[in-house]
């Protein structure tokens, strides 16, 4: 299964306007599958997240590291030929949490995440950082995602 998902992410990077940065989803990314949170829900697609480092300089004092990332929703359905696509988030930072929500519609999946600002490493590296912990619902099919800030 990796191995398929390496072949479409490369045919998809090839394709995409994402460009390099996908690229470097592809070469560094964590891929993490979301399908596995909230067990006592349906789970109408297959999601998977992509956590993608975002090095910078303004995070530790007088040296480069990693204090947020970037990340891309790829969803898939089910089906014999399955619909697929890759989505890149809005939001950057941290996730800490995942929660699935009912969509009660045909391959939507509504998902809840809870982002920090910066990484608890970058934040433990400068304490001039001020972290701040916010709530993004996601709704994504295979054609579409929308993102939605619940509060901050």
């Amino acid at each position: 299964m990796k191995i398929v998902l390496f072949a479409f992410f490369l045919t998809l990077a090839g394709c995409s306007s994402l460009g390099s940065e996908f690229r470097g989803a592809v070469a560094y990314g964590q891929i993490r599958d979301l399908n596995g949170a909230s067990p006592d829900i349906e789970k109408p697609l297959f999601v998977r997240l992509i956590e993608v480092p975002i090095v910078e300089s303004s995070c530790y004092p007088e040296t480069r590291g990693t204090c947020r990332f970037q990340y891309y929703l790829t969803v898939s359905t089910f089906d014999e030929q399955p619909e697929t696509n890759v989505f890149r988030l809005g939001q950057r930072g941290q996730v800490h949490g995942v929660a699935w929500r009912e969509s009660g519609l045909l391959d939507t999946a509504v998902i809840d995440l809870q982002i920090t600002k910066y990484s608890r490493v970058g934040v433990e590296a400068n304490l001039e950082l001020e972290q701040e912990s916010s709530t993004v619902r996601i709704r994504v099919t295979p054609n579409a995602m929308e993102e939605v800030l619940l509060r901050r």
